[in-house]
């Protein structure tokens, strides 16, 4: 391992920051992660550089896409000078930029899904060279998750987009497949579609069709106002069967397709103005909800919404929406409480959880039986599960990825964590070589549906073609009357001939109505690696489908030999 010269990387980064601020006009740089966790003590000669960088306020996609391809020069530089301080391979970037406007820092919404990212995290100003705990002007707005997917979706194509190494090495590659624009484009612009409107009806926000319809009619609505929208649209339209020469999809009209979403979702997310209260947005058209990314999480499909409402709480006269001359009733985030507490590192902490709950285990131990996995897993998602100042070291993992905040069981072969209701049959405790690779691989059996949503049950088998289960997202009024998400997200439904206010008494849950699994490890595990999110994705749709468990064997050896992370709390 060699070594690394801390003050030469921190003054080189800081240089850079300078200019970048003087010569493109970005508000803020910051950096966050190893590098100054602990004053950076485990940083080593392979560990990532995180950086964020505030986009500057401007009108529209084109000047943002403008200012984010001129960047995109700036990153290079930063590649190569750091290529000859650190001598690593040019093949990989040594960087990772999190490109972010005002929206998305006060919306607390992160590419990935990660709660409280932008608010949770120490950040250093390399303006000032100070450290806090979450950047100004953080989660001072809500959203709803519709528009949470599509801020989250542009600003991850971004952090690909400057993923180039020193040796000009691109992660966004060119799209040349069957499909008009890449399928991930087509679902985060149907989100888009859903918030805005232009989409309705139950599972439409999943419907790549209607997103591809709509990036197609923007397109061909703003043709005129640029020469980029112009070209563009005459590439979508001969992928759709227009005549002319068929061409790839290049990184920058990936990059400008993201800058396109954003604007369409954020069309319904305004700022509060100077002197506003901060208080939660109400977007138009009844589509509300928490601003959750990634299926409202990460790496995870919207559930789709609407049905038909069932039991004594059913709406007879249709959902109360903004703008149909009801007043909106504004909804206030519920808290999530954080133990005083600190811990160590998150793998440490697992590591004596999961020693806790599986004594003895040196390989691999099943566990069948309702009551054994009820006690396994009392001991190992025993509170508490989030520290004050010290995030949430407990994740389960299925290609998309979600922090722990809460577990209890409810029933009998029944637990409810964070939101999803699990009824679990089989729980596989996993040691690793190393504590940092111990996980627990937990499956669940389907669910009974709610009934809320059988207009959409036709889908089914789409959904199971595509992620390999299916769920349903709903809201539980009162601890027992089952409510469409829809409903949930407006937090009111009518009542008795009244709209009721519904939300402080509603509680999101989430349930699998096919069998499921995923794996419990720590933050700081080498399974956190996003390269590992399709493997592991692909593995897990793999023990569902298979009686044996040789699937296991190989799942163990894969995670044995992912690097092990360098992280703040690892």
């Amino acid at each position: 391992m060699k070594t690394v010269d801390l003050k030469a990387l921190h003054d080189e980064i800081a240089d850079w920051s300078a200019k970048a601020i003087s010569n493109y006009g970005t508000p803020a740089v910051y950096l966050f992660g190893s590098l100054i966790h602990k004053d950076g003590a485990q940083f080593i000669d392979s560990s990532d550089i995180d950086l964020v960088v505030v986009i500057p306020t401007m009108g529209d996609a084109i000047e943002r896409h403008r200012w984010l391809e001129s960047f995109f020069e700036m990153k290079e530089e930063l590649e190569l000078a750091l290529f000859r301080l650190l001598k690593r391979s040019g093949n990989e970037p040594s960087v990772s930029i999190v490109a972010v406007t005002e929206l998305e820092i006060a919306s607390d919404v992160h590419k990935d899904g990660h709660r409280e990212f932008f608010s949770a995290n120490t950040f250093r100003d390399l303006s000032t060279g100070k450290d806090q705990v979450g950047m100004p002007g953080v989660a001072t707005h809500t959203v709803d998750r519709f528009v949470a997917s599509g801020l989250a979706f542009a600003q991850k194509i971004r952090n690909e987009f400057f993923a180039v190494s020193a040796n000009r090495t691109l992660r966004l590659a060119d799209y040349d497949g069957d499909d008009p624009l890449p399928k991930p484009i087509m679902r985060a612009a149907a989100m888009a579609a859903k918030a805005t409107g232009k989409a309705t009806g139950p599972g439409a926000e999943h419907d790549v069709q209607e997103g591809l319809d709509l990036l197609t009619n923007v397109l061909y609505d703003r043709r005129d106002d640029n020469p980029g929208y112009l070209n563009l649209q005459d590439l979508v339209s001969v992928r759709r069967r227009a005549r002319g020469a068929r061409k790839a999809i290049e990184p920058t009209h990936q990059l400008l397709l993201g800058e396109m979403i954003f604007d369409l979702v954020s069309a319904v997310a305004e700022l509060p103005s100077k002197g506003d209260d901060g208080g939660a947005s109400r977007p138009r058209d009844g589509d509300r909800s928490e601003g959750e990314t990634d299926r409202s999480r990460c790496g995870k499909d919207e559930a789709s919404e609407g049905g038909a409402d069932s039991g004594p709480t059913a709406e007879a006269n249709g959902t109360a929406k903004a703008g149909d001359g009801v007043t909106a009733l504004t909804k206030k985030p519920k808290e999530t409480s954080r133990a005083v507490a600190t811990y160590t590192s998150s793998t440490a902490l697992f590591a004596e959880r999961f020693a806790a709950a599986f004594p003895g285990v040196r390989g691999t131990s099943w566990h069948t039986e309702p009551d054994d996995i009820a006690e396994r897993l009392r001991v190992l998602l025993a509170e508490p599960l989030s520290f004050a100042g010290g995030g949430t070291p407990i994740w389960w993992w299925r290609g998309g990825n979600l922090q722990i905040e809460s577990f209890r069981k409810l029933s009998d072969g029944l637990f409810l964590m964070n939101v999803e209701e699990l009824k679990i049959v089989k729980l596989a405790a996993v040691a690793g070589s190393t504590y940092q690779r111990h996980f627990v691989y937990v499956e669940t059996a389907a669910m009974e549906p709610t009934g809320l949503y059988e207009a959409r049950m036709k889908d089914r088998a789409a959904q199971l073609r595509q992620d390999g289960y299916d769920y349903e997202e709903y809201g539980l009024y009162r601890g027992e009357t089952p409510v469409s998400r829809a409903h949930y997200d407006d937090g009111a439904m009518m009542i008795d001939g009244r709209i009721v206010d519904i939300y402080p008494e509603t509680e999101l849950r989430i349930r699998y109505t096919t069998p499921y699994n995923f794996v419990i490890a720590a933050n700081g595990s080498p399974i956190n690696n996003k390269k590992f999110d399709k493997p592991l994705e692909r593995t897990l749709n793999l023990a569902l489908n298979h009686g044996d468990d040789a699937w296991l064997d190989k799942l163990k050896q894969s995670v044995e030999a992912l690097p092990l992370r360098d992280m703040p709390h690892s």
